[in-house]
């Protein structure tokens, strides 16, 4: 471990990949917090879909994220 990330439990430098599904996850928590039930659906264009459990209404949701520089 270096000095640069000491204070990161992981590595700093992740993957466009690894970043967009990270913003999916705490999308999806974020769902959940509100009050909805929610399913990864890992498609081209829709990412998550949400459904509330006493309305039925459902929500495809499409997930965008980014990675900020620490420096």
């Amino acid at each position: 471990m270096t000095n640069q990330n000491r204070y990161f439990l992981a590595d700093t430098n992740i993957t466009q990949t690894a970043s967009g599904l990270a913003g999916e996850y705490i999308a999806a928590a974020s769902v959940l917090a509100r009050g909805w039930r929610v399913s990864m659906a890992q498609q081209d264009a829709v990412d998550l879909i949400a459904w509330h459990p006493n309305t039925g209404e459902t929500l495809k949701i499409q997930v965008k994220s980014c990675q900020a520089s620490r420096q």
